[in-house]
């Protein structure tokens, strides 16, 4: 139904009530963040694995390296000092034999042990601890301390290589290295990625600071020249600190927010997919309580159905009463989508239990049955109905009705001609504080019809938001040479009206047109122009 109606105020918080919406947000929100956390964790791990392999990777290629170059600068160191050197090759200037006699001076067995000692605490945290944590703050605090203690075995190496070929130890190098290269793998956070940091820069200052280089010439080191005082060495790599740790604390801050966006729309992605499914497989549990076509009965019966969404509020119900005579219940639940869908599945069901106890239940007994459901348990979750029931009894040439706050219906004579209109004569359904619910009959003819619609037909805007309105309809149906099937017209009738555009379910029924009355029916029974006669 288009039109909400204010019927009383929910207690905050209940289904429906003004903190529902915010109590839904904040559980989505929850969702999400827990969800997320679980994925950022599983990403963390994952990439902790591949920092300790690329850990590993760099010290064994390393090694490699200063073994390499060492075996190279012994033969080289031997060929210059036999004169074998190769003709046709330049011969090597006075600073490169000096760096050959660096690295051949290398203790190799200490150089190789430090590397594997390396690589070892980088295969201890990142292939055997990682495996057995999940939580992403265990796995942050394993990593820091992996990347600790590699990055101080690191500058023992460091300082032992720098000592002995005479080019410094380099502590702001070292911070850059160690900062870029766990950045580049772990989805951390900026703050998160100092925590390592801060520590190894302590250790590399005092490291600095107690092992000078004893050196002949002036050499720069992270742009200082070796020999300045120690205040102004750390003064001057305060100030470049933050230009060093920049590039990571960045890569860190894109990393997590492109993460946290791809996260967002392959959930949403799944979770409509998902969703669709869902509601698929909804629908058609949901329609299953629809009735079928029943053009060739006694009374034939026909309906068209177009929700507004997947699932719809509308809800049309039939059945033929052992005395011959037809009931068609039409309800309109407030709403639609899939909170009027529920709705509308539990009324099915108490609809089926009434006429199941009470075969020949009429309009108004049924009506009442309905509401007293509606008012004590749909009530309370701001759930209410329009409806309208009518019994066809082609024997006695009558339809008897319930209208409850709904469109009017309409009896369409087989001439045409302006249709008489069965007008609403109670309450919403679940309206508290109502009088029982009446029924008023009325009289048909042969080839006569009853049309009854919700209000997704009348309320329909076109794209100049008018509404198609009762003038409308009631021409339409007034109409001589209409289609057998009615429903199928008006429901048509309305997608070109909005341009294929519906913001409400459209339900469209029809009962008739009545087969020639037999031959015991009186004539008041079958005179169209009866007036109409109050039931109670």
């Amino acid at each position: 139904m288009a039109t909400a109606m204010q019927a009383g105020t929910p207690a905050a918080g209940a289904v429906g009530g003004p903190g529902y919406p915010h109590a839904v947000a904040a559980e989505e929100r929850d969702w999400f963040s827990s969800e997320y956390e679980v994925e950022l964790s599983r990403f963390f791990k994952r990439r902790f694995l591949w920092l300790a392999v690329a850990y590993i990777a760099w010290e064994l290629l390393g090694v490699a390296v200063i073994v390499a170059s060492q075996i190279s600068a012994q033969v080289a160191l031997d060929l210059l000092a036999n004169d074998r050197w190769p003709s046709g090759v330049p011969r090597p200037d006075a600073a490169t034999i000096i760096a050959f006699g660096a690295l051949s001076r290398l203790q190799t067995w200490l150089v190789i042990t430090l590397t594997l000692l390396i690589a070892g605490i980088a295969a201890l945290f990142g292939l055997v601890r990682r495996r057995a944590i999940n939580g992403r703050d265990e796995l942050i605090r394993e990593a820091s301390i992996m990347i600790v203690l590699v990055g101080v075995a690191q500058a023992a190496l460091d300082v032992y290589l720098g000592l002995s070929s005479r080019q410094g130890f380099s502590p702001l190098a070292s911070l850059f290295f160690w900062h870029i290269t766990a950045c580049l793998f772990l989805p951390w956070s900026p703050k998160q990625s100092l925590k390592p940091i801060a520590p190894l820069l302590a250790i590399y200052m005092l490291a600095d600071l107690l092992l000078p280089l004893p050196v002949e010439a002036p050499v720069l080191v992270d742009g200082v020249e070796m020999g300045t005082p120690w205040w102004t060495a750390a003064l001057l790599r305060t100030i470049a600190l933050p230009f060093v740790l920049a590039p990571g604390l960045l890569l860190c801050w894109l990393r997590l927010r492109r993460h946290g966006s791809r996260f967002r729309t392959k959930r949403f992605r799944d979770g409509f997919v998902s969703l669709r499914r869902e509601l698929a497989s909804a629908r058609a549990i949901h329609e299953s309580i629809f009735p079928g076509q029943e053009p060739d009965a006694a009374v034939p019966f026909r309906y068209t159905f177009k929700p507004a969404q997947d699932l719809g509020g509308d809800f049309p119900a039939t059945w033929v009463r052992e005395d011959g005579a037809r009931m068609v219940l039409l309800v309109d639940v407030f709403g639609h989508g899939l909170r009027s869908a529920l709705a509308v599945q539990r009324l099915a069901g108490e609809i089926e239990r009434l006429r199941l106890e009470d075969p020949l239940i009429d309009p108004a007994p049924l009506m009442n049955g309905l509401h007293r459901y509606c008012e004590l348990v749909l009530s309370r979750h701001q759930s209410y109905a329009t409806a309208i029931c009518a019994k066809i009894d082609p024997a006695a040439g009558t339809i008897t009705f319930t209208n409850a706050a709904h469109p009017p219906a309409y009896v369409r004579t087989a001439g045409g001609g302006t249709p008489r209109a069965l007008d609403s004569n109670a309450g919403v359904l679940g309206m508290p504080d109502q009088d029982p619910l009446p029924q008023e009959t009325v009289a048909i003819g042969p080839g006569d019809a009853f049309v009854a619609y919700t209000d997704g037909v009348i309320e329909a805007q076109n794209p100049a938001r008018q509404s198609l309105g009762l003038d409308n309809l009631r021409a339409t149906l007034s109409h001589r040479d209409l289609p057998l099937d009615v429903t199928t017209h008006v429901a048509s009738l309305v997608d070109s009206w909005t341009r294929g555009r519906r913001d409400d379910d459209v339900l469209v029924v029809m009962a008739g047109p009545m087969q020639p009355a037999p031959a015991h029916a009186t004539a008041t029974a079958t005179a169209p122009e009866a007036e109409l006669s109050h039931v109670g």
